[in-house]
This record gives structure tokens, C-alpha cells and sequence, in this order.
């Protein structure tokens, strides 16, 4: 009688086809790639929740998909191997809306990555879903072209090119004070460094929020990993150079100013109720200017926004940077004296300022791999790979 009624339903079947095509800012591999690592695992459909499965005997992949209640197999393609990778994968258990209404073993997906048409850069995609269903057709054809299409537009918008928020100032050399025997040193890349992480790393002055809560130390005491509440923003310093020692001038007979101090740091849990981007890198930098017989802090952050939050990334991201760098900048005059030059992030010209909010030295634009050398191009492929050893070296 099953059989009799898997044949009834086979010969009243409906069939649902949907195709989707979208070109994409990365190569095939990576493309693959960051459909296996995003998409299959749940990202580009608000309100969608992947929750991954023990592998099949086989050892693919297998993900529940709820509200849905259906699993899924991922039985071919990890993106890795091929020029154009193709990634397949089905519907194998029916648990929830699709229950009554899909025939089984009539699911099939394909998701193929290739060249982009006209030789282009980047890859093209083509996400192809089929399956039969006993009744209402073209609701089951609308819902699977939203959500087929909703999700090539996330993965579409993960994969475009990272913004870049730059900001260059100069801090000056404590002027010289005729009623003064000694003149004040003037401070070095890594006493700037110092003071940067306890002045805005550890104490996060110049926001209106209490401090924020250490998480980890390293053995010298400084602060590497933070929560700044609200939101519950979770922050770590992932690599670190110091400037030479000072006492490498006494055994050199060389400068102890010289030389230059950077960090490297990365948001831990991005998401919509913390900072809503994909990805995320910062890089803060103190060099000696010789020129302006001063220090330069160079900070730059790449950011991958969420698909239409671009506008509000920035205004944050803005905001935080301009406010913890006046506190900054007010405490480094209280102590050395004279007045904060910013410098254009281009690196053209300067503007001379006392308070420091999104001023003239401040910079966004969309990271262009045959323009963005350098600094701004390893932090882009820091924010996408596992962190070095090392920080972002500049330029």
C-alpha cells in the first residue's frame, strides 16, 4: 500500500526548479570556501538557525535547518581541490513544513563556482534547487527563490570588498622650557604604545561606558582581551611588536626613540546585537616622524559589514575611534605638552587640532586591491586568515 501510494503521489507530483546567479569578489576556491564556512552553516538568512549534524557514515556533512525542520546532507565539494568547485547537497529528512508536502527523494542542490563571464575578476555562482511537491507549487517556487536568493546576496555581500577606516596624527615632542634644567624626554613609539593600552585599551576613556571588564593579561600585567559593556563587545590584542629596549642605545650608542611600536587586534564575537560585520581587524601603529621630530599613530580597521549595515558600521566605528583617540590625545598634551597635528589619512598635508573627533586625519573608503598596498592590504588578508606571529608590518 506505501508503494501504491508513493506511486499515486509520484504521478500527481509538482515540480519546483529555481536557479539563482550572482558574480562574486573572490576566486572560485574561496568562494567555495566561504559557502561551506557561512552559508552551510547558517549565516545570510535572519532568522534561519543551521545547527550542524554528526557526519553520515559516509562522513559528509549534515545540518538541521529550523524553523523548517528538514536535514540536509552536503555530499560533494569542499571547495579546495577544483577550478570550479561544485558543492551538492539534498534534503533527507522531512520534519517539519516539508513534511506532507515534499516527495521524497526528489530533492537534489547544486551550488557551482566558476570564471566570471567576459574573463573578469572574481567567480560567478550558480545555485540551482529542485524538488517535487503534492500541493501548492508556486508557494513552495516563491519561498525557495526568497530564500535561495537571500542567501546568494549574503554570501555575495561576505565576499565583497572589506571598508577601510584610517586615522593618522601627529603627537608632538614635549616643547622646550627655558625654566627647566632638564628638558622632559620625549617619549618613544613603545611609551606610547604603554600608554595607549592603558589609557584606551584598559580604561576606555572617552566613552560614556563604565570601564571595560578584563578578560586576560598577558605575564607582564597588560590587558589583551576586554568586554566593553554595553554591548557585550568582546576585543583581543592578537599580536604585538615592541619597539627596541632603551637600553639597546646605551650598548649601540643608538636612538633610543627610534624604531616602531604596534599592535594588532580583532573583535571576538561579532553579530547583530554587538557589531554587525562579517569580519573585523584592527591595527595601531607608533612610529618616530623624524621629520616632525615626533610621533605618528597610525590606526586602521578593515570591517566587512552585514548586507545594509554598512552606513551604521561606520557611524560607530567612527564615533568609538574618534572619542577614544581625543582622550588619548588629551592625555599624551597634559603630560608633554604642545598640540596634536592630524594628518590627512591619505597622507597629505595636516590639520592642526585641539579636540580630535572624526576630524580631517580620519578616512573610509572600500578597500581596492590594485590601489590598497601595503599595511592596508595585510590587514585585509589578516581579517581573513588565521593571525601571524607578527603585526601588520607598514609601510
Amino acid at each position: 500500500m506505501a508503494a501504491l501510494a508513493l506511486i499515486s503521489c509520484s504521478c500527481l507530483a509538482l515540480r519546483v526548479a529555481v536557479e539563482v546567479q550572482r558574480n562574486l569578489e573572490a576566486s572560485p576556491s574561496r568562494a567555495a570556501r566561504a559557502f561551506i564556512d557561512y552559508t552551510w552553516s547558517g549565516g545570510g538568512i535572519p532568522g534561519v538557525l543551521a545547527i550542524a549534524q554528526p557526519a553520515d557514515e559516509q562522513g559528509c556533512r549534515r545540518r538541521l535547518v529550523l524553523p523548517l525542520g528538514f536535514e540536509e546532507v552536503l555530499f560533494e565539494g569542499d571547495g579546495s581541490q577544483s577550478e570550479q568547485p561544485t558543492c551538492r547537497y539534498r534534503v533527507t529528512e522531512r520534519l517539519g513544513l516539508l513534511s506532507g508536502e515534499m516527495l521524497p527523494g526528489s530533492h537534489s542542490a547544486s551550488v557551482e563556482f566558476g570564471a566570471p563571464p567576459a574573463g573578469g575578476g572574481g567567480s560567478s555562482l550558480r545555485w540551482s534547487v529542485e524538488f517535487d511537491v503534492i500541493q501548492r507549487q508556486a508557494l513552495w517556487q516563491r519561498v525557495t527563490e526568497a530564500t535561495i536568493s537571500l542567501a546568494a546576496d549574503s554570501l555575495e555581500h561576505y565576499l565583497s570588498a572589506p571598508l577601510l577606516y584610517e586615522r593618522r596624527l601627529i603627537l608632538p615632542s614635549p616643547p622646550l622650557r627655558t625654566s627647566s634644567p632638564t628638558p622632559m624626554p620625549s617619549p618613544s613609539p613603545q611609551t606610547a604604545l604603554d600608554a595607549w593600552l592603558e589609557c584606551v585599551w584598559a580604561r576606555g576613556e572617552g566613552l560614556p561606558l563604565p570601564p571595560p571588564l578584563h578578560l586576560e593579561r598577558r605575564a607582564d600585567g597588560r590587558v589583551i582581551e576586554r568586554m566593553v559593556l554595553p554591548p557585550g563587545l568582546r576585543e583581543k590584542v592578537v599580536s604585538m611588536q615592541e619597539a627596541p629596549e632603551e637600553n639597546a642605545a646605551g650598548a649601540g650608542g643608538g636612538d633610543t626613540r627610534s624604531g616602531a611600536a604596534c599592535l594588532d587586534y580583532r573583535v571576538l564575537n561579532p553579530g547583530w546585537l554587538t557589531y554587525p560585520v562579517h569580519a573585523h581587524r584592527g591595527t595601531v601603529r607608533f612610529r618616530r616622524d623624524a621629520e616632525a621630530d615626533a610621533l605618528e599613530m597610525r590606526w586602521i580597521v578593515a570591517v566587512r559589514p552585514y548586507r545594509g549595515c554598512g552606513p551604521l558600521v561606520k557611524a560607530f566605528t567612527s564615533l568609538i575611534i574618534g572619542a577614544l583617540t581625543d582622550a588619548y590625545c588629551t592625555k599624551h598634551c597634559e603630560k608633554y605638552g604642545g598640540a596634536v597635528n592630524e594628518r590627512l589619512a591619505g597622507g597629505e598635508g595636516s590639520a592642526s587640532s585641539g579636540g580630535l573627533g572624526a576630524g580631517l586625519g580620519a578616512r573610509w573608503s572600500v578597500f581596492n586591491a590594485r590601489r590598497d598596498g601595503g599595511a592596508r592590504a595585510e590587514l585585509v588578508r589578516r581579517m581573513d586568515r588565521p593571525a601571524g606571529p607578527r603585526p601588520v608590518q607598514f609601510d
